[in-house]
């Protein structure tokens, strides 16, 4: 891997002469590593977790107690209610990441203006770019970034897929569970909500990716996903009517996100995390099982 961290700090410092840096901290281990290559550049660096409900479980909590074991103070910029709002009525896939985009943009550009900033610094990857190069709405390329008031923008790993980050992330010192966590997608769990987007459904696929996530942690995948249907469905539940969610869950293993060969698990694996699915909430119907490889499908439904 030809990427001098030392070089690539002394560029990010070089450029922001002083100015202040708002970081876009997700938690992932791009947007991490991103944060900590500024932040140890010593550049005037203020990091920001966006709540927009769309997070794991608990994700602010880990974000913040991670960071600040880094020295770095995490601070919580809460936009739930806002963005909920913004997709009440919304069922049409194709509008859902330029509504999110809209929303998240108008955000930093905000914060930029109220804190001070001169900089956004975000975790973009080769990835996204070629993915956005194979007609994907990514959203955080190709953005108008003027019109949110953002006037520069610092993406340190641009050119770099996600081992090479991980590498970055594990030469840093980054602890294992930032450098080796599963990718998570910028819009979170709004392009695992098929149909209306609903905080019913989202907290279900929340419950259901923590417990996904846990059962399957023993394959050591890439990336596990839980999605949620839009139509309801019959189940034996209850009664035999189709009032019931079907959440669909996708293991797959990968290097970079550029192909990926979805998984079944054992027999014994999949019967206990079935079970588990069904049981948080009486409003899961059926559990659906989708191993299609990349290509043809993309690792996400959105």
């Amino acid at each position: 891997m030809e990427y001098n961290i030392g070089i690539e700090m002394e560029k990010i410092k070089e450029r922001v002469c002083g100015e202040r840096v708002i970081s876009a901290l997700s938690g992932g281990v791009d947007s991490s590593v991103a944060t900590i290559l500024a932040y140890r550049a010593g550049v005037d660096l203020e990091a920001y977790f966006i709540d927009d409900y769309f997070r794991k479980k608990d994700e602010y909590t880990f974000v913040k107690e991670v960071f600040a074991d880094l020295g770095i103070e995490v601070q919580l910029c809460d936009i739930q209610n806002e963005m909920l709002n913004a997709f009440k009525g919304i069922s049409d896939n194709t509008q859902k990441r330029p509504i999110f985009r809209k929303i998240f943009y108008e955000t930093f550009g905000k914060l930029i203006q109220e804190k001070g900033g001169r900089y956004l610094l975000q975790g973009t990857i080769k990835a996204d770019k070629k993915m956005y190069e194979k007609g994907q709405l990514q959203h955080n390329i190709g953005i108008p970034f003027e019109d949110y008031g953002i006037e520069n923008v610092i993406e340190p790993l641009s050119e770099l897929y996600k081992p090479e980050v991980r590498e970055v992330a594990r030469e840093m010192g980054l602890p294992e569970e930032i450098s080796e966590r599963q990718p998570f997608p910028g819009p979170g769990l709004l392009i695992r909500c098929l149909g209306e987007v609903t905080k019913e459904k989202i907290d279900l696929i929340k419950e259901g990716l923590a417990v996904a996530e846990e059962e399957l942690a023993v394959y050591n995948l890439f990336q596990v996903v839980v999605a949620i249907s839009d139509d309801l469905v019959c189940s034996m539940r209850d009664r035999a009517v189709p009032d019931k969610y079907m959440l669909i869950v996708r293991g797959v293993k990968s290097k970079d996100a550029m192909t990926a060969k979805g998984m079944i698990p054992s027999q014994d694996v999949k019967d206990k995390l079935e079970n588990k699915l069904m049981n948080i909430s009486d409003k899961v119907g059926r559990v659906l099982w989708d191993p299609t490889d990349k290509p043809d499908a993309t690792i996400e439904y959105i």
